[in-house]
């Protein structure tokens, strides 16, 4: 037998639900307003979203496209597994005899080239077929057919054999 007891369900035992109640408010955040609920609990609702200020509207779209690219590039030159990816999976295509350290530039060289080609093209057909794509009956086919694929996808690995 255990001797810890509970309380019968909606007596306070000493005041612990008006302490959290006041916990909560307290937690609260500057930009809600107390509110009480059916219960007579306090509820936090948060206000609107204030409006982006006019500047950034007017932000240029080749201050948009120099950021994009930035960030991007950033985050891809300080990502430790592109370069660990780089070193394992480039070298294997230079032939024997042949220096490793300009070979394996050239490579990587033809990928960044590639990467800054083929990136912006999809961006920039995404961006004018953004309002065809987001049509419901679009995105359902699209969904329909990607699921498809990857079923089909599936059921040929499952039937391919293991050995």
């Amino acid at each position: 037998m255990s001797d810890t007891t509970t309380a019968p369900e909606g007596s306070d035992t000493g005041g612990t639900a008006e302490k959290r109640v006041r916990k909560r408010a307290a937690k609260a955040d500057a930009g809600t307003t107390p509110n009480e609920s059916a219960r007579g609990e306090a509820v936090a609702e948060q206000k609107p979203a204030a409006e982006p200020a006019p500047a950034a509207e007017a932000q240029s779209a080749g201050e948009r496209w120099r950021s994009g690219f930035t960030q991007g590039f950033l985050t891809n030159v300080l990502n430790p597994k592109a370069p660990v990816l780089f070193l394992a999976l480039l070298p294997q295509f230079v032939p024997d005899g042949q220096p490793v350290l300009p070979r394996t530039a050239l490579l990587a060289g033809l990928v960044v080239l590639l990467a800054l080609l083929w990136f912006p093209a999809v961006a920039l057909l995404v961006d004018r077929l953004g309002g065809l794509l987001r049509r419901p009956r679009v995105v359902r086919v699209l969904d329909g057919l990607t699921g498809l694929l990857l079923t089909g996808l599936g059921a040929a690995l499952l039937c391919d054999p293991l050995f």
